[in-house]
């Protein structure tokens, strides 16, 4: 029998939809009561409950939502606005399209279409870019480098989200990595929402660079970066400072990666490449001088370069440098009038007092490239014809000069300074790397170590300078902090390698062995 028979012969009826009191409609049950009575309903009765009517909202109409064609649209006429509205023309207005955060359009027929993932935490929350989110990668990633190495290790799409919060890592980047690489400084101002809006590759790489307490956390990110890299610089052309910058910090303390395996090198070629292409390796006023020697009528107004650019400029030669130095990969950039220019405008603005540092590591750098393209000069180009030779000695004793003029240049406030005073000790240590490296020498000192005597004093007293060299190098390397290690940049960890194979070699020249294991070093 039915329920409404059965109620009926009762002499009670189930309330209707939309009529049953309160506490049946929030318990979503029935509703009964006596034929033709106002009071309680049966179930409020018996559980001794307030039986009172319901209490009807307006009901919200459901909103549509924008279909990918209106996005699309919307997002044009953005960018048709923002090119009639921009008073310096189409090319700033084009610029500052490129250097604003992009915003992807979300596709609502893909999963994980969204355009920004909200990384939580109890304390703060950030956004980080969706292209900087993966759930997997190529599996011919770096493919080229045997499975056992870290290039390669499995990742995860957690381990491609930063370590910590944004402010946390801005944090450890200005407070503690900026002191050993001080080619990127930022504004006091700086937020993790405002480089999200106007450099956001670069504030991508700092959170990078300060996960150094995950280190998984950095692969992850690193893979990431890459394929975003790839897409950014050969499928959009993009060329920027933000991706500049971005190169450079990562760079800077590539060191917690494989360096073995070319994509350390791809990226300081591609920061060589973004200086050229954006032509800010030249003076930007050399350009406006030789149109109006050419004769032209109309002369376009010289956009002055800001200090950011010249540390970039500083920063990709001082890398450059370094790589091909440490690496021997290929030749470094060519010291320019422009370079040493870029120097004396950041040393006289004095912005930022990392910039008395950047300034002084530029120009140690620049004598140690010297001193190693002059050990070098039997792989460079011959000397002009007709020019008089002059002695190697004399080459070495205007180093040591410049040199020890550097050192008293040394403002008082870096005098101190780990990072300057390890430059000045690899710089007199690269004096006396050919002296480890002449084969011909290596014998005929060991041939004579077996009597305990050198028949050339002057080599004698170089033996004796290089071994002070080696000895000041590396008890000066003792006394930094080893709290400190975590934080040195790259180029600190190259002149560790390079200190310890000097120190081999020296090592291997008194140890006994003699002949082939000398030639072969």
């Amino acid at each position: 029998m039915s329920s409404s028979v059965s109620g009926a012969l009762r002499g009670t009826a189930t309330a209707k939809w939309g009529t049953a009191c309160a506490a049946c409609a929030s318990a979503k049950s029935r509703c009964i009561r006596p034929v033709g009575s106002t009071g309680k309903c049966d179930r409020c009765q018996t559980l001794q409950k307030d039986c009172t009517g319901q209490v009807h909202k307006v009901r919200k109409k459901r909103q549509a939502k924008p279909s990918r064609t209106a996005l699309l649209e919307e997002k044009l006429n953005s960018l048709v606005d923002l090119l009639k509205s921009t008073s310096g023309g189409t090319a700033d207005a084009v610029d500052s399209i490129i250097t604003s955060p992009s915003t992807p359009i979300p596709n609502p027929t893909e999963p994980g279409s969204a355009p920004k993932i909200r990384h939580s935490t109890p304390e703060h929350s950030q956004i980080v870019d969706n292209e900087f989110i993966h759930t997997d990668f190529p599996s011919k990633f770096s493919s080229v480098a045997p499975p056992t190495c870290i290039c390669r290790t499995a990742v995860s799409a957690e381990d491609s989200l930063p370590a910590d919060t944004d402010p946390v890592l801005l944090s450890i980047y200005t407070s503690h990595l900026l002191f050993w690489f001080p080619f990127i400084p930022l504004p006091p101002s700086s937020t993790p929402s405002s480089l999200q809006r106007t450099r956001p590759f670069l504030l991508q790489a700092i959170r990078l660079v300060s996960s150094l307490r995950n280190i998984r956390s950095m692969w992850g990110q690193r893979r990431a970066i890459m394929q975003y890299l790839s897409s950014a610089v050969f499928v959009r052309s993009e060329r920027s400072l933000d991706l500049l910058q971005g190169i450079l910090v990562l760079l800077g303390f590539y060191h917690y990666h494989c360096l073995v395996h070319i994509q350390f090198n791809n990226l300081m070629q591609l920061a060589v490449s973004i200086v050229s292409d954006m032509d800010l390796n030249r003076d930007p006023g050399r350009g406006a001088k030789v149109r109006v020697l050419a004769g032209e009528s109309e002369r376009e107004e010289v956009r002055e370069r800001g200090s950011d650019e010249r540390r970039a400029v500083l920063g990709v030669w001082y890398m450059s440098s370094n790589v091909a130095l440490t690496f021997n990969k290929g030749q470094s950039e060519r010291f320019t009038k422009y370079h040493e220019q870029c120097l004396e405008e950041l040393e006289r603005a004095n912005e930022y007092e990392s910039d008395i540092l950047l300034v002084q590591l530029v120009r140690i750098q620049y004598l140690t490239q010297r001193i190693v393209d002059f050990n070098n000069r039997d792989q460079l180009p011959d000397e002009l014809p007709g020019i008089i030779e002059m002695p190697s000695s004399t080459y070495y004793a205007a180093f040591a000069t410049e040199l020890e003029r550097l050192r008293e240049e040394i403002p008082p406030s870096l005098r101190e300074n780990y990072l300057i005073t390890n430059h000045l000790n690899t710089t007199h240590l690269r004096l006396y790397e050919p002296l480890l490296q002449d084969t011909h020498l290596l014998d005929s000192v060991s041939r004579s170590l077996t009597t305990l005597s050198l028949s050339d004093i002057s080599t004698h007293s170089r033996f004796n300078a290089c071994h002070l060299a080696l000895k000041t190098w590396f008890e000066h390397w003792l006394t930094i902090p080893v709290c400190y290690y975590f934080y040195m940049s790259q180029p600190l960890a190259a002149q560790l390698i390079y200190s310890m194979m000097m120190l081999s070699r020296w090592a291997l020249l008194f140890s006994g062995r003699c002949g082939d294991g000398l030639i072969a070093l």
